[in-house]
């Protein structure tokens, strides 16, 4: 049943990776050559407000007094929107409908996700915590690599595309049952000075991880010259997700009892390594950027499971607003990695020249903020915590 009751995280995981790191940028460069760096980041920011409402609804409303109807309602619409999206060939269309299928995109995954985490209760936290992660990572992976290689408009991409909503639809029923009749009140109390650090560094980190992941067809397009980026981009997305479910599975003793915070601070040491390289030739030596793109997946892994279990072990006790805080911190992360985006096109003629210098920042920021949320508070000498 955990597993039922998540499988709708692949397919929304799928959705939304998808729609931020590979669906724009094939789309703005063959409808907008000349304008492609301004509408990508255009649209990603737009469409990282509309995520965040759509888990800001979730969390005050849930999906109603009628769950199921309006959960497998939204489901519908977003599978048809999605569909239509692909066909679209106006710029500012194109921007609307994904502003609204990721609006719709996180509400489904915040109810489904709060709906899990009751259900599991401290039995199955862990086990939940696993599992939900290891899906959307796999969501992660295939999303890219199918639009990477398939035809978005294509018959195998509607089939994709009704599996995926089977198995949404499979998550909403099975997560029906968790308080149907009661909307989602989760605590608004204000999280402390070290919580919001710890929040802020997550943020940081992920955003650097978005940043690098949104622009990176871009960069070996426009800075280094890459024969076939589309694809490259394509592979080096796949190999990070790859290798952080690998990870996932492959660490399953350790997970038991959850990773602590302090792992996270991998994730951002790595990718300002990579930030610093990403504009240097060394950036196209298909031995070091594979290495680089796996161990930044394995990265990515402890990062997001160290945080996962955090926020699910603050839940469990009693302060569910951290599961609204986990499935909002990736579209915070993603309008500020977006809007750095946006800020450097109309700073750069050739703004993909500063995305490494953009992701570098990202990472050493969210590697200081966690290391100072980790950091143990000064004790008086009469014993008291200063």
């Amino acid at each position: 049943m955990v597993l039922l009751r998540n499988v709708g995280l692949l397919s929304l995981s799928f959705l939304m990776s998808a729609l931020v790191n590979v669906v724009p940028q094939q789309f703005f460069s063959a409808a907008a050559p000349d304008t492609k760096q301004a509408w990508l980041a255009s649209t990603l920011v737009v469409g990282t407000l509309a995520s965040l409402l759509g888990v800001e609804v979730a969390r005050r409303v849930g999906f109603g007094r009628h769950a199921r109807r309006n959960a497998l309602l939204t489901v519908l619409a977003t599978a048809a929107l999605t569909l239509v999206q692909l066909h679209v060939a106006h710029v500012g269309v194109h921007l609307l409908l994904h502003a609204v299928v990721r609006g719709l995109g996180n509400h489904l995954t915040q109810e489904i996700d709060r709906r899990t985490v009751v259900l599991a209760g401290l039995g199955d936290r862990s086990a939940n915590d696993r599992i939900g992660t290891a899906l959307r990572f796999g969501g992660m992976l295939l999303g890219p690599l199918w639009f990477s290689t398939a035809d978005g408009r294509g018959a195998w991409t509607l089939v994709v595309l009704a599996a995926l909503c089977v198995l949404l639809l499979a998550s909403v029923v099975t997560t029906s049952d968790a308080h149907p009749s009661q909307p989602n009140r989760q605590s608004t109390a204000p999280l402390g000075a070290r919580a919001r650090l710890l929040v802020a560094a997550a943020v940081a980190i992920y955003a650097s991880y978005y940043l690098l992941a949104s622009s990176i067809t871009y960069v070996l397009m426009d800075l280094h010259r890459v024969p076939d980026a589309k694809a490259a981009a394509g592979l080096m997305i796949t190999m990070v997700y790859g290798s952080a479910i690998a990870a996932s599975v492959l660490m399953t003793p350790l997970l038991r009892g959850g990773l602590h915070t302090a792992w996270m601070v991998v994730a951002p040491g790595c990718m300002a390594v990579a930030g610093l390289f990403l504009g240097s030739r060394v950036a196209v030596i298909p031995v070091v950027t594979h290495t680089g793109a796996v161990v930044l997946g394995v990265a990515f892994a402890l990062f997001m499971l160290a945080f996962r279990n955090h926020a699910t072990r603050q839940a469990a006790l009693g302060e569910e607003g951290w599961v609204a805080v986990f499935n909002n911190f990736g579209n915070t992360s993603s309008l500020l990695g977006f809007g750095l985006m946006a800020l450097l096109v109309t700073w750069e003629q050739t703004p993909s020249a500063s995305i490494p210098l953009g992701v570098t920042a990202l990472a050493l920021t969210g590697l200081l903020c966690t290391v100072l949320a980790l950091r143990r508070p000064k004790v008086s000498a009469a014993g008291s915590a200063a």
